[in-house]
């Protein structure tokens, strides 16, 4: 346990060192798995007037296209965030902000507000080693979806 505890320890430093914030990578991977469920969490019928925007303090912000739509979605909060966190595997969404607003059409990608930050060779060479090291697949395999938003 103190190993893998070790190598995690050794992954946050390798992130902070490299100017990510793990908290925002950490909310970068929830709003992936959100968004990749999406349609099949709220349904066919509505899922092209909703858009998925952030999450804060374990707050899910959603844009939705009309009132209508953001009324249907309040009587099943409850569900919603139900099948949310089962998706996660953790109680990380508390509650869902429906906000009224323009949607964009769905699966295009968001045009990136914020400046990528781009890790070294040398960095991803010792995140590539650390992943090597690791034995427990579920592990490795969180690993590798972390070093996506790289």
């Amino acid at each position: 346990m103190t190993f893998e505890k070790n190598r995690l320890n050794d992954f946050a430093s390798l992130l902070a060192g490299s100017g990510m914030d793990p908290e925002f990578v950490q909310n970068e991977i929830y709003l992936s798995k959100i968004r990749k469920h999406w349609e099949n969490i709220i349904g066919s019928l509505i899922v092209n007037q909703t858009e998925v925007e952030g999450i804060k303090n374990g707050h899910l912000m959603v844009k939705v296209s009309h009132s209508v739509y953001q009324q249907e979605l309040l009587f099943s909060e409850k569900k919603i965030i139900a099948r949310l966190n089962e998706i996660l595997g953790k109680n990380i969404i508390t509650k869902i902000k429906f906000i009224n607003g323009i949607i964009k059409k769905y699966n295009v990608k968001k045009k990136e507000t914020r400046e990528k930050k781009s890790i070294s060779k040398e960095e991803n060479e010792k995140f590539d080693a650390l992943l090597k090291q690791e034995k427990d697949e579920k592990t490795r395999q969180k690993l590798k979806e972390l070093l996506q938003y790289l």
